[in-house]
């Protein structure tokens, strides 16, 4: 594509592509924009526009926070296609080198409001400098904070930054190992749970589907009590049937319907 596409536009693309009906906009630093949107919203930051340490772009990286987009010429109209938001990179690099006059290829490093905000913000003060000044934070963010958000909702972003990251014995690390064992070893882990509102649940009770490793699904019946034990077990949202079992009684309910 002949000229190169302000920074500006190409964010606000990538995040109308991801986060529909964009109502504000703010630059929070050299090639870095926060999006507020009507149902969400988060930062887009172009690779090419920042000052990165290559490692921090090593880590998202491989942890899946950087995306490719396309801003292609159609003549009449210009679009900007994103593989965050489901396009194939080989396609896009391929439409890149079968029309180089047409496409313009650029890095993103995403960041959704909720969570992946502090993976950028924990390696970039301009970032951090941005949100605060801007408005776009409530109050000031700080590389503290950011550590701590990060550790709590991308461990696998430290672990990947830092070589010497030790994982916490309860954090995201932990629960994946754990859960793979598990799997592997023929365990099975609570998915979906009715009560006895649904149809076809006894009363008292609870239905509780169980799924395992290649597909497999099992449903199971147990007192509210034995349910209800999930909130003392070390993972609560990866409970699994031999946690319940060891705390009450469960049986295989036949069928996958309620």
């Amino acid at each position: 594509m002949t000229g190169r596409s302000g920074a500006s536009r190409i964010a606000r693309a990538v995040a109308a592509a991801l986060w529909p009906d964009v109502q504000s906009q703010r630059k929070l630093c050299r090639g870095a924009f926060a999006f507020s949107c009507a149902g969400h919203g988060g930062i887009v930051a172009l690779l090419d526009e920042m000052s990165l340490a290559e490692g921090a772009v090593r880590a998202a990286r491989e942890c899946g926070l950087i995306a490719l987009a396309a801003r292609v010429d159609h003549g009449r109209s210009c679009r900007t296609y994103c593989t965050a938001a489901g396009y194939d990179r080989r396609e896009l690099d391929r439409l890149a080198q079968s029309y180089p006059d047409a496409v313009e290829l650029r890095e993103v490093w995403i960041g959704e409001e909720d969570c992946d905000w502090a993976t950028l913000a924990l390696v970039s003060a301009a970032v951090r400098e941005g949100m605060s000044r801007s408005g776009y934070a409530t109050s000031e963010v700080t590389q503290e904070a950011a550590y701590q958000t990060v550790q709590s909702w991308n461990e696998q972003f430290l672990a990947a930054l830092y070589p010497d990251y030790e994982p916490l014995p309860d954090g995201q690390i932990a629960a994946a190992a754990r859960r793979r064992s598990i799997l592997d070893g023929g365990g099975l882990f609570a998915r979906a749970a009715w009560g006895d509102w649904a149809d076809g649940v006894p009363k008292g009770r609870v239905r509780v589907l169980f799924e395992g490793k290649d597909g497999v699904k099992r449903y199971y019946l147990m007192n509210n009590e034995t349910y209800d034990a999930r909130d003392a077990f070390p993972f609560p949202l990866e409970a699994t049937l031999e946690e319940f079992s060891a705390v009450g009684e469960v049986a295989e309910a036949h069928g996958d319907t309620l």
